[in-house]
């Protein structure tokens, strides 16, 4: 979508809860291909190593509580979010 002044724009709805949870102004990372049993928790835990890190989030179904199967992790720093995204990915 293109504004009045010519910039480019996009637009999205949100449709689970879950990201209206985490902080706007942050660098947010999909996680994906993640198991049953992982929780928000152990998610941070895995991530908690770079300094900027705010909070992880794992996406479940309402209903049945089972992941979804992926997640997200904020960062404030785009450097800490860059070299996440280098090293944890593939783990």
């Amino acid at each position: 979508m293109l504004e009045a002044d010519g910039r480019a724009t996009t637009s999205f709805v949100i449709l689970n809860d879950t990201l209206m949870l985490m902080l706007i102004d942050d660098f947010r990372l999909f996680c994906g291909d993640l198991g049953n049993e992982v929780t928000d928790d152990a998610l941070a835990r895995a991530f908690n190593k770079y300094p900027s890190f705010q909070k992880a989030r794992v996406v479940r179904d309402k209903r049945t509580n089972k992941t979804k199967g992926f997640g997200f992790v904020s960062f404030k720093d785009p450097n800490d979010f860059t070299r996440a995204m280098r090293e944890m990915n593939g783990k």
